[in-house]
């Protein structure tokens, strides 16, 4: 089955082929090391590889990397190379065949043939290796490099036979006549195809096991054959004027060029496009052809830019074509990210546009362009400090303006006028004026505002942009919000900063399928229905929107001051010149009644496909560690005396703008800044590494996911650690063990010595309770008889008439005082009487007995829910006699009618309070202080605090607070 089609060759003018395709030119000027280019190949990772006649050339997209003598080749010559599972191979001129792995080369063939000329190579699936030497001869080298097993043949007729014979045979036979072939590989087998410079043999030929046998497809016997590539489920054969297109059992098509005087030397064909290498038989020039699959559209090039004959064409997977070629380096064509269909104007920042039935009008700062519906420039005329059209009507444009100027001008049977008037708009059949803080309504001739319900600040600065109709509303798009106004021309509801809107400054609206859309700084929000979404603008370039587009197809345009973006898919996507716009700038931007998105900026107007949709290659990114390249599948590990470094290596053809992040472990995305990401700082333990990337018009990408562990110091791996912590627990049971035969030994000790304490502690009770004893026993009988004999001479009649009465009555009052003393002393030594309890108890006798005569109330408040403790030594004595004087005190001089005692215990503090509401003294002007002072002095050999207060009139405080140790 053919298919014929006929294609005419023009040479497309400028701007159609900048519109189509952008052309680099890589030379010995600017980094490629030599101009004499041979074939050309991408791979897995996607780097471009290159031979040259200065070596093997790597290439990311940044930089040349060669790799030539010094890498171990004899020469420098390198005619192809060809990827396989495992490694690279070489083929090089007059230098022979080498392995390429790991930036080193091996030679391969044995000695003899070390300096062949070698021009192409091909890897079977077997790992056998094809290499043709001298475009006449095959060697085959089995994947053991055993020099024993290597094989050579020759391709030539015999006797009118194709016959590939051992190259020993060959050179027997005096008629025998070489041909020049080629190899190509189809799924599995070899195939011998004729040159694709000088044709001599028709159909496919299969070498099988040292022998060359006819292919199945027996139906490409007629052709003249040069290459074998497989598409789409389908294999496809470079013939010298055509593509067949065919199966297992027949052709589908054949996509046969007319071709007068040219033929095909070189083919690449991808899901967008077709490349064919021709040559010229008149000129014997070498021209590219690229025919866009999607389109049809035919673009050829001639010797205006292929100025060398071509050595091979490739298409990489990111949709450029590579063009190598013999003398004139490297060219490079990519077709814009953003294909722009037309450029008019061209030189003019445009930023008004007003569309009419016959002709288009754009605006600029000083002139008026009218053009026709296909935006090809008719007229123009002057027309300075013009901002935006405003009305049309009877063939009269008005035109806003900075200033109010009073200017005319006519055009193409328009007449355009200046207006520096107010706007006007025509609402439900009344008409409206609006103005920065001016919105209004006539009725019935009068003019009324419309009260917005804005302070007198807010009016001053109102600037109102836009009226929009919406849903029977009126919308008023101002920069504190929008406001709706309902048909009563009274305000409904207004949305500012917060919960409604992304900022008070609203640039534009649109309604486009019953929805509301809102442009502002800061992102796009849309009204639907009662729903209000906010899209939210990651403004990272300090980008500001002008103006924007709703599309038939739900797309939205922005017209920004940093190029174009689309608003898909929830993602605002950037496009620059970069990309293929014209402008760095655009003012306006609307869709046409063609379905054409026609962008006004700062170099004319650009005109484009409004359903247009991104396609995009990922940037490939290759992690690689002193030199060895990673792969996901692996688990990277660093040990401490490694050098801890990830090399970047960002493979990227397109010139757009692009960003690159990573993350370890979700610690948050970092922005890679240089071509390494240094680990030394991480602690030992397993990490997670993710990387990404993205154009400025693109989503993220996520590139696989990588694993690395660093390794501790040997002093922290694990199984140092089981012996460490076997001998650490050894010397820590040790330790505890002779820690508590000491502590057993420390506590017997103690437990004796405390024994032998509590044995002095009941002798020393019990002297203390025997002296006590004695002491009431033998002093205080004998005191108490003094008492009482003393007491009956004073009785007696007349006694005060004695002259020994003052005596005897002197004697009374010591003996009495001398045995209450005697009573307390023999109370404080008693250990029965050392607790806290006996204290409470002996104050409270005092104090009842003391005040049991008197008008002075006693009261006594014990908070102490337990009291049964000893006190410190000497506690009990000191507290008694304090107190006691105390309350002896208010009993002699207080005039009070209540004293309180209070006992507190907090923690470790005791708290004993003397309370009276007596007439209290000035401690400043009290002249004898010799009680108050041996108050205090008690307090202190308790090493605790007194505390005196007392007012006129108010009572007298006195309070003990001591730490009971």
């Amino acid at each position: 089955m053919r298919n014929s089609f006929f294609l005419s060759f023009l040479f497309f003018i400028c701007f159609k082929l900048s519109a189509q395709f952008k052309i680099s030119h890589y030379n010995s000027e600017n980094g490629l090391p030599h101009d004499l280019c041979y074939q050309i190949i991408q791979d897995k990772h996607g780097y471009i590889w290159l031979g040259t006649d200065n070596g093997l050339v790597k290439f990311n997209g940044f930089a040349f990397q060669t790799f030539n003598r010094n890498q171990g080749l004899s020469n420098s010559f390198v005619i192809d190379v060809f990827e396989n599972a495992e490694n690279k191979m070489v083929a090089t001129w007059g230098g022979g065949l080498y392995t390429f792995f790991k930036d080193k080369f091996t030679p391969v063939l044995p000695e003899k043939y070390k300096l062949s000329k070698i021009q192409q190579i091909i890897v079977s699936n077997n790992k056998e290796i094809f290499a043709v030497e001298n475009r006449t001869k095959l060697n085959v080298i089995p994947d053991t490099f055993d020099v024993n097993k290597t094989k050579r043949f020759s391709l030539g007729l015999d006797a009118n036979n194709l016959r590939l014979l051992k190259y020993e045979e060959q050179i027997k036979i005096k008629n025998f006549k070489n041909f020049n072939f080629n190899l190509s590989l189809l799924g599995n087998k070899v195939y011998l195809v004729t040159d694709r410079f000088t044709p001599q043999f028709k159909g496919a030929h299969v070498f099988d096991k040292g022998k060359l046998e006819n292919s199945n497809f027996t139906f490409l016997k007629d052709y003249f054959i040069i290459d074998f590539k497989e598409k789409n489920n389908l294999y496809l054969a470079v013939t010298s004027n055509g593509i067949l297109y065919f199966n297992a059992n027949e052709i589908v098509k054949f996509e046969q060029l007319g071709l007068n005087e040219k033929s095909i030397v070189h083919y690449d064909e991808s899901q967008f496009y077709k490349v064919f290498g021709l040559l010229n038989k008149v000129t014997n020039q070498h021209e590219i052809l690229i025919i866009d699959k999607s389109t049809n559209q035919q673009i050829l090039y001639n010797n205006t830019v292929i100025k060398s004959l071509v050595s091979d064409v490739l298409i990489s997977k990111d949709e450029s074509i590579w063009v190598s070629t013999y003398g004139n380096g490297l060219l490079l064509f990519q077709k814009d990210v953003l294909p722009v269909n037309k450029n008019s104007l061209k030189g003019n920042f445009v930023n008004d546009y007003l569309e009419l039935q016959n002709h288009n009008l754009f605006l600029t700062l000083e002139n008026v362009f009218c053009t026709n519906k296909k935006y090809e420039f008719l007229d123009k005329s002057n027309f300075k400090f013009g901002i935006a059209f405003k009305d049309f009507e009877n063939n009269t444009v008005k035109i806003h303006t900075k200033e109010p100027v009073d200017f005319t001008t006519e055009l193409n049977d328009y007449k355009f006028k200046s207006d520096f008037s107010i706007n006007h708009f025509l609402w439900n059949n009344t008409k409206l004026e609006y103005g920065d803080n001016i919105l209004g309504y006539f009725q019935n001739s009068i003019f009324k505002k419309i009260n917005l319900q804005l302070n007198k600040d807010e009016l001053n600065t109102l600037k109102i942009k836009k009226l929009i109709s919406y849903k029977d509303r009126l919308i008023v798009l101002s920069n504190y919000g929008i406001f709706i106004i309902n048909e009563k021309f009274e305000l409904e509801k207004s949305y500012v900063k917060g919960s409604d809107l992304l900022g008070n400054e609203v640039i534009n609206a649109k309604v486009k399928n019953n929805k509301l859309y809102l442009l502002q700084y800061q992102g796009i929000v849309v009204f639907d229905g009662e729903k209000v979404i906010k899209y939210e603008y990651q403004n990272y370039s300090n980008n500001f929107f002008n103006d924007f587009e709703v599309t038939n197809e739900g797309n939205i345009w922005i017209a920004s001051q940093k190029g174009l973006v689309l608003f898909e898919n929830d993602i605002f996507k950037l496009f620059t010149k970069k990309e293929g716009l014209n402008s760095s700038f655009y003012a306006k931007i609307y869709e046409n009644q063609n379905n054409e998105l026609v962008a006004l900026g700062n170099n004319g107007i650009d005109i484009f496909n409004a359903t247009y949709k991104p396609v995009f290659s990922p940037i490939q990114i290759v992690l690689s560690r002193e030199g060895k390249r990673l792969h996901a599948s692996d688990i990277i590990e660093f040990k401490t005396d490694d050098l801890q470094i990830l090399n970047v290596d960002i493979i990227n053809f397109n010139k757009s703008k692009f960003h690159v992040q990573y993350q370890i472990n979700n610690q948050g995305w970092r922005v890679l800044t240089g071509n390494t990401i240094d680990l030394t700082n991480y602690k030992a333990g397993d990490y997670v590494f993710k990387i990404r990337s993205k154009y400025d018009y693109s989503d993220w990408v996520n590139q696989p996911t990588y694993r690395f562990v660093k390794i501790p110091v040997w002093y922290f791996r694990w199984y140092i650690y089981i012996p460490l912590l076997i001998l650490s627990v050894l010397i820590i049971s040790f330790l505890i063990y002779k820690r508590i035969v000491s502590l057993k030994r420390r506590n017997v000790k103690l437990q004796n010595l405390l024994e032998s304490n509590e044995k002095l502690q009941f002798q020393l009770n019990e002297m203390r309770h025997n002296i006590a004893q004695d002491f009431h026993d033998e002093l205080g009988n004998k005191l108490a008889g003094i008492t009482v004999l003393s007491e009956k001479l004073l009785s007696e009649e007349n006694a005060d008439k004695n002259k020994n009465y003052p005596v005897v009555e002197r004697i009374h009052k010591d003996s009495q005082d001398l045995f209450q003393g005697i009573r307390d002393f023999i109370w404080a030594i008693d250990s029965k009487n050392g607790t806290l309890e006996e204290l409470i108890f002996a104050l409270t006798d005092f104090g009842e007995d003391l005040f049991s005569q008197t008008n002075i109330k006693f009261i006594v408040n014990n908070q102490i829910e337990e009291a049964s403790f000893l006190l410190p030594n000497y506690w009990n004595r000191q507290l008694l006699l304090l107190f006691k004087e105390a309350m002896t005190n208010v009993y002699k001089h207080s005039k009070a009618s209540r004293i309180e005692l209070v006992f507190k215990l907090s923690n470790s503090y005791l708290s004993i309070e003397c309370v009276d509401n007596g007439i209290g003294f000035n401690l400043n002007t009290l002249k004898r202080q010799n009680g108050l002072n041996n108050l205090n002095k008690r307090a202190l050999k308790l090493k605790s605090k007194l505390e005196i207060n007392s007012d006129i009139n108010k009572g007298t405080f006195i309070i003990f607070n001591g730490e009971i140790i």
